[in-house]
Order: structure tokens, then C-alpha cells, then sequence
């Protein structure tokens, strides 16, 4: 009897070609692809071919071809396999009937690319491919790389799960490349997003865009964690992703996730940074005051869009009640209950019944009490309170009558007395610079009569 020959299936026509002279009996015993293990760079291709032996006759057939993780690229009616946007390692499956077989597929990272006609120098660490516009010079473009390492493993840590792919990151130079860079990668419906900030997550090519400019200006540089922090909630509750045409993939909205609780992890994750404690400072004494008014409930904070589309004063206070109120979700269930919470999100559940499931009782008994614990953890009230960000010392000043003219003093080492305008919530912030010497300080307020009415003592 002749020696079975090895059948290729052509993944065009998916025909098996046996010899005629086998025996009926004579069963399929495997399936292997070739070659079984590829190296390719990203959004290049290669062929595969699934490869069956010591088998009768099929005439045609289907092989299904399935990619882990999903986005590290995708396998064509033709065997033609199409790598992502992003490097990383998994493995291509090909599989008949009950037969199945895996090649190792690793996608490698460049070390420079043009994307949509940008020209990128691209930075590769172990979590992170890093994209940096050319105009970035190579010190910066080496902390940013440095920046999404660290940042990664800070958010991984904090949430207590890890990432399924590696971060894609797009650093631009300023806002002149950073706008037209991200319609064009993109896509135009991220042209409003962009000009509102110096960073965001796209989920629906799950990268982020930077402008590096901006974003340097902060001390400590927060927004790459906030944005990284954003990217892994909506991993945790299960971002569905499908074949497309937009680098290979399609993602759907992740299921519903209050946007209140997803922008609070992310602002609460900014301010573990050291060196800015201040954001936790601010956040507690400010959001007591917004607890006075009927502005800026939760349930006002829920919805997305609404989110996207405040502006002004609320538009930044609604960053610092969602930060508190996910502050106390966290010291009521701790971070493993918040972890809980978005996973039976992802499994099917409302909010309000995953929390119900964690906590052991309605979503509406914490916020009925939202208001007064925060209130509760500021005292005295209005008041004052001094922290320290860089070589500054910020004092937020709280509580006070909203719109309000308020004269402060402040002696010690130096002195000052400055007019402060309260906000609409009765807040403002009093900024001593570098200049000032380190030492004890007495801050207060100016009455009517000229006398100073001591509020808080502070060293710097």
C-alpha cells in the first residue's frame, strides 16, 4: 500500500487532495499549520497553509481560522495572515471538524513607521508600543516611553488585573500636529475630544493620543495614567472586539459603566502619583462644597454623552465628585468591590444590580448619604487647607459664600494679603510660589474692619 501523501488545504478553495487508493477506513489522524511558527511586523502579512495527513478523502471543506489575542491580527478566506496595529506575541488556530492545530505568531515592534503619512519614531517597552511624532525630541521621547512603562504597571496594580494587549500610544508634539494627527489615525469623530483635553483613550481603536506639549506641563505628569487607567476598565468589563476594516478590527461600546465611576478610577488613579496629593486634596475639599447644591448628582453624572458634552465650571467639578464618590465606594468595598462590580457589569449585570450583589444593599442608600460624608470629611467648614505640588504650596480655599470677594492674609517668613474671588460653589485657590521661604504660616481672612480672623496654619 502507498504511503499517504500530506494534503495542503489551500485556504482559497479549501480542497483536500488524498490519494484514491486509500482505504475508506483509513481516518484523518491531524492537522498542523505552515509554517508553524511566523515572525512578522505590524499591519504586514504572510501566508499559512493548514496542512492534514494519514486522512480519507474530504472533497471540500472549511477551515476556521481564529487569532489570540483577537488583536494581534487576522487570517483571510485565503490563509493570508494580516497583523495589527500593535506588536505583542500569541497564536493562530487552524481548526476541521474536530481536528485543530496552533502556530506561534509573534507581531515585532518597529522602530519607526509612517501612519496615515505621519512619520512616528516608535519607542517599544514591555507593556507599551510607544508611537512618537518625529518633532519630539529624544529626551522627551524617552521619558514618555519611561512614562507608559511605569504608568502601566501602576494601573495593573492598583486595579489588580492586567492588560490583554499591549498599550498603543501616539505621542504628538503640540496641539498643531495633535489635532489633525488624531482625525486623521482616528478618525473626524475625534476631533471635539481632542480639542477638550491633552489626552484621551479611544476605545474604538483602543489607542491613546497625546499632546506632548500640554501634557508636560503638569507636575507630576498625570493624564498618561488617567488615560491608561480608562483602557483597563473597559478591558475589565468586556469590550467586544470583531473583524473590520479599521486596522483589521471593529470594537463595540464596552456594556454600560456609569461614566462617573469610569472617570472617577481614572482621576483617583492620577493623584497616587507621587507628588500629586494635591488632586486628593482638592478633590475632598471641593467636592464638599458641591455637595450643598442639587448640581452634579450622580445620576446627573451617569450618562456619557451628558459627561462629554459640561462644560465650563461643572465641567471640571464633575471630575472631583466622581473622584470622591468613588473614593468612598472604595473605602465601603474596597478595591477588590469595585473590581467585582465592573466584571458583573461585563457578565450582564446593571450597575445598580452588580452593586447590590457586592455591597448588600441599593445603590440608592449611598447616595442618599453621598452629600454628608462629604461634607463630613471636611472640617471646619468653610475653611482652608494648604498642600504641597512641586516647589508650590496651593491653598484651597472652601465653603465660602459662592461668587464672593474674600480678602486673605497670609504671614509668616513672608506675607501676603490677596483679593480671591470665590466660584460658584464658594471655592477659590491661592497659589504661594517658589519664592517663598520654608517656615511656619498663618493664614486668614480680612474682615470689614481691617483685622485678620486666623483660619489655618500651615509649614512649607
Amino acid at each position: 500500500m502507498k504511503r499517504p501523501s500530506t494534503r495542503v488545504l489551500s485556504l482559497a478553495s479549501v480542497a483536500l487532495v488524498f490519494s484514491a487508493c486509500l482505504p475508506a477506513s483509513f481516518a484523518a489522524t491531524g492537522i498542523a499549520i505552515e509554517p508553524r511558527a511566523i515572525v512578522v511586523a505590524v499591519t504586514e502579512g504572510t501566508d499559512l497553509a493548514a496542512v492534514l495527513s494519514g486522512g480519507a478523502p474530504f472533497g471540500q471543506a472549511t477551515v476556521r481560522w481564529s487569532v489570540d489575542p483577537i488583536e494581534l491580527g487576522t487570517v483571510d478566506a485565503r490563509g493570508r495572515f494580516t497583523a495589527g496595529p500593535r506588536s505583542g506575541s500569541g497564536s493562530v488556530t487552524a481548526s476541521l471538524g474536530t481536528l485543530s492545530a496552533t502556530a506561534h505568531v509573534t507581531v515585532s515592534c518597529p522602530t519607526s513607521r509612517s501612519v496615515r503619512d505621519i512619520s512616528f519614531n516608535v519607542w517599544c517597552t514591555d507593556s507599551a508600543d510607544v508611537y512618537v511624532e518625529g518633532r519630539v525630541g529624544g529626551d522627551d521621547a524617552a521619558s514618555v516611553a519611561a512614562l507608559a512603562e511605569s504608568d502601566s504597571a501602576a494601573v495593573q496594580r492598583d486595579l489588580a488585573r492586567a492588560f490583554r494587549t499591549r498599550a498603543l500610544i501616539y505621542v504628538f508634539a503640540d496641539t498643531s500636529s495633535y489635532l489633525p494627527g488624531v482625525r486623521r489615525i482616528f478618525g473626524e469623530r475625534t476631533g471635539a475630544t481632542a480639542m477638550e483635553t491633552d489626552a484621551f483613550f479611544a476605545p474604538w481603536v483602543d489607542a491613546i493620543a497625546v499632546d506632548w506639549h500640554e501634557m508636560s506641563r503638569d507636575v507630576p505628569i498625570t493624564g498618561l495614567r488617567h488615560e491608561l487607567t480608562h483602557r483597563l476598565v473597559w478591558q475589565i468589563t468586556g469590550s467586544r472586539t470583531a473583524p473590520a476594516d479599521l486596522d483589521g478590527l471593529q470594537r463595540a461600546p464596552a456594556p454600560d459603566v456609569p461614566a462617573w465611576l469610569d472617570e472617577g478610577l481614572a482621576h483617583v488613579e492620577e493623584s497616587t502619583l507621587a507628588g500629586a496629593g494635591w488632586i486628593a486634596v482638592q478633590d475632598r475639599t471641593f467636592a464638599a462644597a458641591v455637595s450643598r447644591s442639587s448640581h452634579l448628582s450622580l445620576g446627573d453624572l451617569a450618562d456619557l454623552p451628558k459627561w462629554n458634552a459640561r462644560t465650563g465650571t461643572d465641567g471640571y467639578y464633575q471630575y472631583l465628585v466622581a473622584a470622591e464618590a468613588v473614593r468612598l465606594l472604595q473605602a465601603d468595598l474596597g478595591q477588590v468591590g469595585v473590581v467585582t462590580i465592573l466584571e458583573r457589569i461585563r457578565d450582564g449585570a446593571s450597575f445598580h444590580d452588580a452593586y447590590r450583589a457586592v455591597a448588600g444593599s441599593s445603590f440608592d442608600e449611598f447616595t442618599s448619604s453621598l452629600g454628608q460624608r462629604m461634607r463630613a470629611a471636611v472640617a471646619p467648614y468653610p475653611g482652608i487647607a494648604a498642600t504641597p505640588r512641586g516647589r508650590q504650596s496651593l491653598l484651597m480655599l472652601y465653603g465660602f459664600t459662592p461668587g464672593s470677594l474674600v480678602a486673605f492674609a497670609v504671614s509668616g517668613p513672608a506675607s501676603l494679603t490677596s483679593l480671591e474671588h470665590m466660584d460658584e460653589y464658594g471655592n477659590g485657590l491661592l497659589v504661594l510660589g517658589s519664592g517663598y521661604p520654608v517656615g511656619s504660616y498663618s493664614v486668614g481672612v480680612v474682615a470689614g474692619d481691617g483685622k485678620v480672623r486666623p483660619m489655618y496654619t500651615f509649614t512649607r
